[in-house]
């Protein structure tokens, strides 16, 4: 459906944040943060008086490296949704640690390399077979999600969906209007629900 420009201003007027993914949507082509695409966010969240919610598989460590990453973010959705993180009050919330235990052990006992986070586990997708055939006999709630060039397992009910619907709630906009830019597997969830994608 195609849309006139009064239409796209109506809409445009009903989004309260952006929400982007960082891997290949924010970053250079080296997977570091692209100055270019903060200063642009940067700048739209503050003419549009919007708020910007990062979205990523990462663990939230990794972004804390990077101020000019914290310092545009009004919050951080961490590890798939697993966490949600709000710079300017310090606020982190943590999703699933109740079940990522048993998740983490039961990795550790297949010998595979993986990326242990505070909840999720990272597995590179070369071990997908390996980890669907050892989870398909747990009795755990717990759920794979595939990104382009990994797979995550995590507690059910975590998505980066979840986890930026946590973060707009906190932020006080529990409607939820967004605008959504991502790339992966993992953010076609967020695009879906987005108003604007």
């Amino acid at each position: 459906m195609r849309m006139n420009i009064d239409q796209i201003r109506e809409l445009m007027g009903k989004v309260k944040a952006i929400v982007a993914d960082y891997d290949r949507t924010t970053t250079n082509p080296d997977l570091t943060p692209s100055r270019k695409a903060f200063e642009a966010i940067h700048k739209a969240k503050e003419k549009m008086n919007m708020f910007f919610i990062l979205a990523s598989g990462r663990p939230l460590n990794f972004f804390m490296k990077y101020q000019e990453i914290v310092d545009v973010c009004d919050a951080i959705v961490a590890e798939n949704g697993a966490i949600v993180f709000l710079p300017k009050s310090n606020e982190k919330k943590v999703f699933g640690c109740e079940v990522a235990s048993v998740v983490k052990e039961l990795i550790k006992r297949l010998n595979i390399p993986a990326e242990f986070f505070e909840v999720i586990v990272s597995i590179s997708r070369d071990y997908d077979e390996v980890v669907t055939e050892a989870l398909k006999n747990v009795n755990l709630p717990i759920t794979v999600e595939y990104n382009v060039d990994s797979i995550m397992v995590m507690p059910m009910g975590i998505s980066k969906l979840n986890g930026v619907l946590e973060a707009l709630k906190v932020l006080g906009e529990a409607e939820g209007n967004f605008m959504a830019f991502g790339d992966g597997e993992n953010d076609v969830i967020i695009m879906r629900r987005a108003l604007i994608a």
